[in-house]
């Protein structure tokens, strides 16, 4: 993977993602937003904080993780501070539209119904639904083999529930 690049872009797009305004059209609220963030010095991000290894409290009682470090490397070339803030996933979304947060750095999948709210970055990581099962089992192979089965299993917060719902 190409830290680099990813890093560049995130920086390069964090304008859009500061301005929680849920239209990239509204430029000039996004430089505002940013401006405000380097004449504070400090960026407040928005993250779940119990989700490891993404973002969790380390036994020092400081947010540590893969999102954590994303976050902290997008300040840095802000020349700013990340201060974070945890919420509840269910309230990210409006803490960062009533402006609790200058971002999101919190595994928040992009989709069609978020991308009306709030601006993204280019995804820095994806993740894939996966099917666990059984040694034994010859039945289940793909997702249209779980139609008709009594028992699925899914962690109810991801998107996953959602895609397994589907």
């Amino acid at each position: 993977m190409k830290k680099a690049g990813i890093f560049a872009s995130l920086v390069a797009a964090s304008a859009l993602v500061l301005g929680a305004c849920g239209s990239s059209s509204d430029k000039s609220a996004d430089d505002n937003v940013l401006k405000q963030v380097q004449k504070d010095g400090e960026i407040t991000v928005g993250i779940m904080g119990t989700y490891a290894p993404y973002n969790y409290m380390d036994k020092n009682k400081e947010y540590t993780g893969f999102d954590v470090d994303i976050a902290k490397e997008v300040a840095k070339r802000l020349d700013v501070k990340a201060k974070f803030v945890a919420q509840d996933f269910s309230g990210l979304i409006p803490g960062l539209q009533k402006g609790k947060f200058d971002m999101l750095v919190s595994q928040v999948t992009i989709t069609d119904e978020r991308k009306k709210q709030i601006d993204f970055t280019e995804p820095y990581i994806t993740n894939e639904v996966k099917a666990i099962v059984k040694d034994d089992n010859t039945t289940i192979k793909t997702v249209e083999d779980f139609k008709g089965k009594k028992s699925v299993s899914a962690l109810v917060q991801m998107m996953k529930h959602t895609y397994v719902q589907s």
